[in-house]
């Protein structure tokens, strides 16, 4: 893989003159409820910073590795779950900031697997991958713990966790007995805090010589503590703001901890505020952008409910012909409807800066000609099934969901030949149709779109970079 050549769309005049000004935050945040394509997004933005000769700085600042990311370059598949993706171009800056949680058999085998594939010498390239001194590390025994819980409960209670141990680790963050990066200095003091930490959730004996601190797990946290250092790039983030930085997003704002509905939520904070939180220094970059990442359709794993969800036949289409299979575990996503309602309530905790990006564009075509349908639904409002009354605020509790009905708008399904499409002018007027409904009723304008699922496969617009 090439890692400095740009983009195939590369004729970005707009956004180039943003990242040239070198002061720019990038955040590239998920707007539905994951696996949204955020991964191909950072991508592609990587890629043009590269060919205009900027220096790329990648950070995960939330969220673990019950998420990943996948990355086409051709016929090479990157699956990232526990790195930034930023980690698979050369001469770039990748760093786990303190926000985020660090598994350490997952990030251990990732930076093995990801150095075969790239063929790049993480420990030897300066400041390839740095690892905060103060992330949180997640052990067996935490993985352990959350399948416990989620396995007792009965089947109607279950989250639907990946079982990575995410909430158990932030569990004994907050009760202070947490495991950071910084204590695997020497193996002493990592005993030392592993024994007092596993004994705060684990009395039993028998279970606790079922996770003891073994050899190769002793040996994969030294290989994470190689990478344990100081970022010059995190200091000049929070200081100077002299840069471009990339914020890597992980799940989506639906999912957020205070943001979803609980108990479907995840365990930490994947909304803006969390991501720049997580950096633990406010960044003081000029030029600010928010790339909130959505499908022309939207998918959920896990419990809880797809208000929009659409019938089985159409469904099925979307799941084959969009790959909707999670990243990390495989599970089959349930599909629906584009939900404005839904993108307007993620919008409130997002800044003014922010553009919309919307992938998988390509599919929709073939996916609704397979079904025979010529109209495709948008959701555009929310009634309550009782009083019959339009809810004013998108529901974020089950009392309200378990209530609430969509109301859709339907347009002609649009019939592009996206081989053909090169520029945002090509789009039939049928599909810009729909975008310019989308935008006309979020106040927000659509930058990229994806059509396909290489990292080049972007159609950029301009004018919304204005």
């Amino acid at each position: 893989m090439n890692g400095l050549s740009p983009p195939s769309s590369y004729n970005l005049t707009n956004l180039e003159f943003i990242l040239k000004r070198n002061s720019c935050l990038i955040v590239i945040v998920g707007g539905q409820y994951g696996d949204e394509g955020k991964g191909k997004i950072l991508a592609w933005v990587s890629k043009l910073i590269l060919a205009i000769n900027l220096e790329l700085v990648g950070i995960r600042s939330s969220g673990s590795c019950n998420a990943g990311h996948q990355i086409w370059e051709g016929d090479q598949r990157y699956c990232l779950s526990g790195t930034p993706s930023t980690i698979i171009f050369p001469k770039s800056h990748s760093i786990i900031a303190p926000g985020c949680l660090v598994s350490v058999q997952r990030v251990a085998e990732e930076i093995e697997k990801i150095e075969k594939q790239t063929g790049i010498d993480f420990a030897q390239e300066d400041d390839h991958l740095v690892i905060h001194k103060d992330c949180h590390l997640t052990f067996p025994f935490h993985q352990y713990l959350e399948a416990k819980l989620e396995d007792e409960k009965d089947t109607s209670k279950k989250v639907g966790t990946t079982k990575s141990g995410v909430c158990t680790t932030m569990a004994a963050m907050v009760l202070r007995c947490g495991i950071q990066v910084h204590h695997m200095k020497d193996e002493e003091t990592l005993r030392k805090k592993y024994d007092e930490s596993i004994r705060v959730f684990i009395k039993d004996e028998e279970v606790l010589a079922q996770y003891p601190l073994t050899k190769e797990l002793i040996e994969q946290c030294q290989k994470i503590y190689r990478f344990c250092k100081t970022s010059k790039h995190l200091e000049e983030l929070s200081t100077t703001g002299k840069g471009v930085y990339i914020v890597e997003g992980s799940q989506s704002v639906q999912l957020s901890l205070l943001s979803g509905a609980p108990p479907h939520t995840t365990s930490t904070l994947t909304n803006y505020g969390g991501l720049i939180a997580g950096l633990v220094g406010y960044p003081k970059t000029r030029n600010n952008i928010c790339f909130l990442v959505l499908k022309m359709f939207q998918t959920k794993v896990g419990g809880g409910t797809l208000l929009t969800k659409c019938d089985e036949p159409l469904e099925a289409v979307f799941q084959e012909l969009g790959h909707e299979f999670g990243s990390v575990t495989g599970r089959r996503r349930s599909v629906g409807f584009f939900d404005i309602p839904q993108l307007l309530k993620v919008l409130k905790e997002c800044p003014a800066n922010t553009v919309l990006v919307l992938n998988k564009i390509d599919i929709i075509p073939d996916a609704y000609k397979q079904v025979g349908l010529s109209t495709l639904k948008i959701c555009i409002g929310m009634m309550d099934s009782e009083s019959k009354q339009m809810f004013t605020e998108y529901p974020t509790n089950y009392e309200d969901i378990n209530r609430a009905v969509p109301i859709y708008q339907e347009f002609p399904v649009p019939t592009d030949d996206f081989t053909k499409i090169k520029t945002y002018d090509d789009f039939s007027p049928e599909l810009k149709n729909i975008f310019e409904f989308i935008e006309s009723n979020t106040g927000k304008r659509i930058g990229l779109f994806g059509v396909g699922k290489e990292t080049d496969a972007i159609i950029y617009n301009n004018s919304a970079f204005e």
